[in-house]
C-alpha cells in the first residue's frame, strides 16, 4: 500500500515539473525572431533593478532594426523581464553585459523573454548579419526616424505569439 502511494506521488510529481516548465515556440532564424518582435536593438546593460523576481535594465543603445515610436530617450532604453528559473520564460539580463535583444511591448513598457532569441552580443555575429541583410541598422545619433509600429487594436491575427501567451496566463489567473 505504502509503496503504491509513492508511486502515485512520484507520477504526480513529475507531472507537476513538466508542467511548470518554460515551453517556447522556435523561431528559427533572425527575420522571424524580428518579424515577432516591436523592437530590435543591440546594446549595453548600464543599469540594472532587481526586484524579486522582477528585472528592470537600462540599455544603452548601439544599433537598432525595429524600434516603437516614443521607445528610445536618446541612447537609452529601458526593457523588463522576469527572472528566469526554468518554469518560467523570463530572461537574466547582467549589469555590464551586452545583448541582441527582441522586446515586444506590453501594455506601456518593453518586455522580453528567453523564448524571444535574445543573445549575448559575443554570440550574436551571424545573427546580426541576417538582421543587416533584412534591414539597415540605425544609431540612436542618427536623425533618421524611428519606424513606427500601427496602432490598431491587435487581433488574434495580428497579436504576436507572446502578447497572445501573456494575455492568455493574464486571463487563466484571473
Amino acid at each position: 500500500m505504502k509503496q503504491t502511494i509513492f508511486i502515485a506521488l512520484g507520477i504526480f510529481f513529475l507531472t507537476i515539473a513538466n508542467v511548470l516548465a518554460c515551453s517556447c515556440i522556435y523561431l528559427p532564424d533572425a527575420e522571424s525572431k524580428m518579424n515577432n518582435a516591436n523592437i530590435v536593438f543591440t546594446g549595453k546593460v548600464v543599469n540594472l533593478d532587481k526586484s524579486g523576481e522582477n528585472f528592470r535594465a537600462q540599455f544603452q543603445v548601439y544599433e537598432y532594426w525595429r524600434m516603437e515610436e516614443g521607445s528610445l530617450s536618446g541612447d537609452k532604453l529601458t526593457v523588463t523581464s522576469v527572472e528566469n528559473t526554468g518554469a518560467n520564460c523570463g530572461f537574466n539580463f547582467v549589469e555590464g553585459n551586452e545583448y541582441l535583444i527582441y522586446g515586444y511591448k506590453s501594455e506601456d513598457r518593453i518586455s522580453t523573454s528567453s523564448c524571444s532569441g535574445n543573445l549575448a552580443l559575443s554570440e550574436a555575429t551571424d545573427e546580426i548579419e541576417q538582421l543587416n541583410a533584412l534591414t539597415n541598422p540605425t544609431t540612436p545619433e542618427q536623425e533618421i526616424p524611428v519606424q513606427e509600429v500601427p496602432e490598431e487594436k491587435p487581433t488574434n491575427e495580428t497579436q504576436n505569439i507572446f502578447q497572445k501567451f501573456f494575455s492568455w496566463i493574464k486571463r487563466l489567473f484571473k
